[in-house]
C-alpha cells in the first residue's frame, strides 16, 4: 500500500503493469499528468487476469488503462477522469467476463466540470465487462470530446445517479450487442 502513484509525470512516459493476481492499493494512482504549465506526461496501466487488482484508480488523463481478462480497479468512491487537461487523449478499456472497474463517485470522460479544457476521453466496456458508477458526464466543456461504447453480451454501465452526454462538450454514447 502507498500513499499516491503517478505513472507518466511532467513529460516522462511510464507504464504500471498488474498481472498474474497481483494488487496494488493507494489513495490515488494517476496515468499521464502534469502540473501547472508543466510538459504533459504519457502513462499506460494494465490490470490484466483474474485476481489482479488496482484500489484507487482514479484518473487517466493522458495514456490508457486496460483491465481485462477478470482485472478489477476499485476507484474508492472518488472522482474519476478520462481525459481532463487541454491537449490530453485517454482511452479506458473494461474488457471480458469478470473485468470490473467500480466504486467510482462522479465518472467524467472528456474534460471536468470546474475547468474549460480540450481534453479528449474514450471509455470502452468490452465483451461483459462492467464500470459503476454514481454519476457519469461524456463530454463536459465547450472543447471537450467524450465518447463511450458499450458492446457485446453482459456488458454494462451502470450508473445509479445521473447521466450526461454532451453537457456543453461533445459527448457521445453507444449501446450495442
Amino acid at each position: 500500500t502507498v500513499n499516491d502513484v503517478r505513472i507518466g509525470n511532467f513529460g516522462g512516459t511510464g507504464e504500471l503493469k498488474v498481472i498474474n493476481g497481483a494488487k496494488l492499493t493507494a489513495r490515488s494512482i494517476i496515468g499521464g499528468t502534469k502540473y501547472g504549465s508543466g510538459p504533459l506526461g504519457l502513462g499506460n496501466i494494465l490490470v490484466d487476469g483474474v485476481g489482479s487488482t488496482i484500489v484507487g484508480l482514479n484518473q487517466v488523463n493522458n495514456g490508457s488503462i486496460s483491465i481485462i481478462n477478470g482485472g478489477t480497479a476499485d476507484a474508492l468512491h472518488s472522482f474519476t477522469y478520462i481525459g481532463v487537461d487541454s491537449g490530453t487523449s485517454a482511452t479506458a478499456t473494461v474488457s471480458g467476463p469478470g473485468s470490473t472497474w467500480s466504486n467510482i463517485d462522479a465518472l467524467f470522460v472528456g474534460g471536468v466540470y470546474h475547468t474549460d479544457t480540450t481534453g479528449h476521453g474514450v471509455l470502452n466496456v468490452l465483451g461483459g465487462g462492467s464500470v459503476a458508477a454514481n454519476s457519469i458526464t461524456i463530454g463536459e466543456h465547450s472543447s471537450t470530446t467524450g465518447e463511450v461504447q458499450v458492446s457485446g453480451s453482459n456488458s454494462t454501465l451502470v450508473t445509479s445517479g445521473i447521466g450526461k452526454v454532451g453537457t456543453r462538450g461533445h459527448g457521445s454514447l453507444s449501446v450495442s450487442d
